[in-house]
């Protein structure tokens, strides 16, 4: 494994994870905003209605795994490009 491979996995992972972080937030923030309620903590806790849980579960999902792709995906063009401005080529 090359030197920027290591380095296109190790930008990818932590944009990505700095992204989710982010997108966990703003979701959050939405939840309250919409429901007047926080989001549950622990959706698979018996306390939490199922629709609830279930509403929480997929929109949380499926917005995490977007940002993250566009985050990592991102991060790997940019050390790409960086790795190809720095060896002369454009």
């Amino acid at each position: 494994m090359g030197l920027g491979t290591v380095a296109r996995s190790a930008v990818s992972t932590g944009s990505a994870m700095i992204a989710a972080m982010g997108a966990n937030k703003m979701l959050q923030a939405a939840w309250r905003r919409a429901r007047g309620e926080e989001p549950p903590t622990s959706p698979e806790r018996g306390d939490v209605p199922w629709k609830q849980a279930l509403l929480w579960v997929v929109l949380s999902s499926a917005v995490i795994a977007a940002v993250r792709l566009i985050a990592a995906r991102s991060a790997a063009a940019g050390v790409e490009r960086a790795r190809h401005r720095r060896s002369g080529y454009y």
